[in-house]
């Protein structure tokens, strides 16, 4: 590909930062230039540096400053160095906190999609969001992953158009290599692939990523001489046999095991060992039963068990007093006492008509719920099913006076549920989606 010329350069340059070529200040034209001729016409590098620009004052010093602290050009040196360089410059200019939650994408292989509130969770239950006082912890994770986006650290790779919020997204591979070698400079990251860990086995393994494909690992990580005890999280890319054992772990804080293939039950034995536990994604494996000894995780915060075969939950996983995020599959049988579970923010996928009449009532318990998706389907024969509705709706009602900022609501059975009796207005939800065909149901807010 050749490098854009200098008025692509410039539009794209000016685009980023002001909206348009003819903002531009007149103090500002001759460092543009300056900066521009440095960048060689490289799409990631004017990206990059205007990115880092449009977060700046607009001062002829600070914008002469990154312009000097480039150093060597791209215009007769274009090579990977050069280009590293400049991406550098993005990277020591983010503030700490968003330094480590760049740094956490390293464990994630070449030209993945990553979802974005999958990556905010296992941030918040890494303790890389830092607490502000009035702000939920979830929200001031969106708006690390949002600086980010903004200075194309992080590109958006698919975008619901509805909310206009980012879904997926991915980092570009030179941005990818940047960071892999700032997190084993730092020991933050172990890599481990189908030849070689990226880093030396007597340091201490603090974040693991196994990226073996269907391989076995290299038997050095399973060795006892490579210590895992200060390990605080393992994310698997691979096969359920590349998994170390769980009782070498003490430390663990998140272990994600989403798509691993050959995954079983027995994989899960001694999991109540991982005493420090927030995360488990077991999401798009072959596990079909959760063991009983989860509920000794007394810190699990967050439990993915999507496209599982887990069928129903142990009624003793409402004593995870901290668990705030659960997420499963529309036919898996929540505990009766759901109403107990009185840290949940997050839950879905619920077939409310899998339960009896009073626990649609328990639902208006979860006073701390801000994200619900459930569904009301042609599950069961009740003749009092339409009174069933109305209790869910009063239930709704509720949980919308309280926390809850997002709903999501699969109606198949539209006959059974009155939804326009539901009012007045739930003035606090920031989304409110309803999916069925007569568009005549939906209540009519006032």
């Amino acid at each position: 590909m050749q490098p854009l010329s200098v008025a692509a350069s410039e539009r794209l340059f000016f685009k980023r930062i002001f909206g348009s070529e003819e903002r531009c200040p007149s103090h500002l034209k001759e460092a543009s230039i300056k900066i521009l001729r440095k960048c060689g016409g490289l799409p990631l590098a004017i990206i990059t540096v205007s990115s880092l620009l449009a977060s700046k004052d607009l001062t002829l010093d600070q914008w002469n400053r990154v312009a000097n602290s480039i150093g060597s050009t791209l215009e007769n040196n274009p090579d990977i160095e050069v280009m590293r360089k400049i991406l550098s410059i993005s990277y020591f200019d983010l503030p700490h906190y968003l330094k480590t939650c760049l740094l956490y994408i390293s464990i994630f292989p070449e030209d993945y999609i990553i979802n974005r509130k999958s990556l905010i969770v296992r941030w918040i239950n890494e303790g890389f969001v830092q607490e502000e006082y009035g702000k939920n912890a979830h929200d001031i994770g969106e708006s690390y992953f949002n600086e980010l986006i903004n200075r194309r650290l992080v590109q958006p790779w698919f975008i619901d158009h509805d909310s206009g919020s980012v879904v997926t997204c991915r980092v570009h591979d030179m941005i990818l290599d940047l960071i892999i070698t700032k997190s084993v400079e730092e020991n933050f990251v172990t890599l481990l692939d189908s030849r070689e860990l990226t880093s030396s086995p007597q340091n201490k393994i603090r974040r693991l990523s196994i990226q073996c494909g269907d391989g076995e690992p290299p038997a050095l990580v399973l060795e006892e001489s490579t210590s895992l005890s200060h390990v605080r999280s393992v994310t698997i890319f691979g096969h359920g046999k590349q998994l170390p054992s769980l009782s070498n772990m003490k430390a663990l804080r998140v272990l994600d095991l989403e798509g691993c293939k050959g995954l079983e039950n027995h994989h899960l034995e001694n999991i109540e060992r991982l005493i420090h536990l927030k995360y488990l994604n077991l999401r798009e494996t072959e596990i079909t039963e959760l063991p009983k000894q989860v509920v000794k995780l007394q810190y699990l915060d967050t439990l993915d068990i999507r496209n599982t075969g887990v069928s129903e939950l142990p009624p003793a996983i409402i004593q995870l007093r901290q668990l705030a995020r659960l997420f499963i599959d529309l036919d898996t049988r929540l505990p009766y006492e759901i109403g107990k579970m009185q840290n949940l923010e997050e839950l879905t996928h619920v077939n409310t008509c899998m339960y009896h009449m009073n626990f649609l009532k328990k639902l208006a318990q979860l006073s701390k719920l801000r994200e619900l998706e459930i569904s009301w389907d042609h599950y069961g024969t009740r003749v009092d099913k339409v009174s069933y509705a109305g209790i869910l709706i009063h239930s709704l009602h509720i949980l919308a006076t309280h926390n809850l900022r997002s709903l999501t609501v699969h109606i198949m059975d539209e006959q059974s549920f009155p939804l326009h009796t539901w009012h007045p207005a739930p003035s606090a939800l920031r989304r409110l989606h309803f999916d069925m065909n007569n568009n005549e149901q939906f209540p009519k807010f006032q």
